[in-house]
């Protein structure tokens, strides 16, 4: 078996990494790491010193600004909120961290019914497997009630066909003309409005302190739906976020209201390229389902979350030890006073080790990390493996020829996505090499012919 010696040499070569920062580097020295467990070594060599890094320049930013409450949204920062929590306690950094139960589904339901273009724009999104079933859950409409809405829409689809961009266009048009399919929607997203309301007054966010968000990030469109909602009650000031990288900003929001670690949606073209948001959201999750809505108990409201998968669970259980271990150490004996500088340092080396995971694992990182249930629908229903098993047609279709050939011939067929093609490769093909330049190639083409102001060449690449 190859598992032994091939992690022994990542692990050296993540080592390598780390000493080009040694304030990342420092509390290895100290833990015991399994040293032939992929999900072990990935976890203390290069996921901890992320989320390390992010966090200490998320506190430093917050500070800096006068910020003194940090609302960490569900899932993405639950890890993040622990290891500010455990900064913040250990450092005496006067900034409170709170953990703030929202989602896509839950900010955007109850805002459908003020806005229709935009509810039917949400609806009708894109992702890596998208059904009719799907878009009426994401519309917030009952399952008892799916049957009359598809006989009304009439839609020559399957209620689990997969759909294309086209079909979803088409879908698009015949919801917004269909006074069937509105009305169930307006009625649930209204609904769901005032127990938003209050769980976002119950939680502070309507208090004169100055705080700010944080997330992930990709698209910011979670602080719009937030910023729409405050601006319901309280007219002030604009809300804040943090981030760990932005593609994009949402139309009509202000850039200097958004903050990002790792890239910007101007900068940082092979920061781009050499990540996946998909892996990120997988690793750096929390151990419950995403947030449905929300509900009154004992003048409480409390958080409605759906299904997380078991196998999910699992895996962050057993990686919060390690990312404990690793921010103790670091609060406790090894973070300086950070300046620029040493920020700089830090997000080179964070980039290199996410490059090496992300974009060349091993097979046997590809195998521990690619079987993790993943989905990107709003709902996150339906999970499938972070790298699903492609064929090599399929493998083919992800990089750049066929993607170049598919823009001129949209009918040319419909295949498989992988929600982490490099390791799909890895693990279903003889020929992964290769599909792994093409792709990178075609990522470097994808970002860099983004509209104008949301991307431009950097000085990085």
């Amino acid at each position: 078996m190859r598992t032994e010696p091939q992690m022994k040499n990542r692990r050296v070569r993540y080592q390598e990494i780390l000493q080009n920062s040694p304030v990342l580097f420092s509390p290895i020295h100290k833990m015991e790491i399994p040293k032939n467990d992929p999900i072990s070594i990935v976890a203390g060599y290069v996921l901890a010193p992320a989320l390390s890094g992010f966090v200490q320049w998320l506190l430093a930013q917050a500070e800096k600004n006068g910020i003194r409450r940090l609302y960490f949204l569900a899932r993405d920062g639950y890890f993040p909120c622990q290891a500010a929590r455990i900064f913040c306690q250990t450092l005496d950094i006067p900034i409170e961290c709170r953990y703030l139960s929202v989602s896509r589904y839950s900010l955007r339901l109850p805002l459908f019914h003020l806005d229709r273009e935009m509810a039917l724009h949400d609806i009708c999104r894109n992702a890596i497997h998208v059904t009719i079933t799907k878009l009426l859950q994401r519309a917030g409409i009952k399952q008892e009630n799916h049957e009359n809405i598809l006989q009304t829409l009439a839609l020559p689809y399957g209620e689990k066909q997969p759909l294309s961009r086209a079909d979803l266009i088409a879908i698009r048009q015949r919801m917004a003309h269909c006074p069937e399919f509105l009305e169930a929607m307006e009625h649930a997203s209204k609904q769901a409005f005032p127990a938003l309301m209050g769980y976002l007054r119950q939680e502070g966010l309507f208090e004169d302190v100055p705080y700010a968000i944080v997330d992930s990030g990709w698209l910011g469109s979670m602080q719009k739906s937030l910023q729409t909602m405050l601006r319901l009650q309280k007219e002030g000031d604009e809300l804040q976020g943090y981030y760990w990288g932005l593609y994009r900003i949402p139309t009509g929001m202000h850039r200097k209201n958004y903050h990002c670690y790792f890239f910007e949606p101007e900068h940082h073209l092979k920061e781009k390229v050499f990540f996946n948001n998909s892996v990120y959201e997988a690793v750096f999750s929390a151990p419950h389902g995403t947030t449905i809505g929300y509900r009154k108990e004992n003048k409480q409201i409390s958080p409605i979350y759906g299904a997380c998968p078991k196998k999910q669970i699992q895996f962050l259980h057993r990686i919060k030890p390690i990312f404990d271990s690793y921010l103790h150490l670091m609060a406790k004996e090894c973070l300086p006073t950070m300046d620029n500088r040493e920020f700089s340092t830090q997000r080179e080396t964070i980039g290199k080790l996410l490059a090496l995971f992300m974009c060349r694992p091993t097979k046997s990182e590809a195998s521990a990390f690619g079987s993790l249930p993943f989905s990107d629908d709003v709902l996150e229903n339906g999970e499938r493996p972070l790298a699903a098993n492609l064929t090599e047609q399929e493998l083919q279709a992800g990089h750049l020829r066929a993607k170049l050939f598919a823009t001129v011939n949209p009918g040319a067929g419909r295949f498989q996505e992988s929600a982490w093609y490099e390791a799909s490769a890895v693990l279903h093909s003889s020929r992964a090499k290769r599909h792994l330049r093409q792709y990178t190639l075609y990522k470097y083409l994808r970002h860099f012919k983004r509209p104008s102001g949301e991307m431009r060449r950097s000085r990085n690449v």
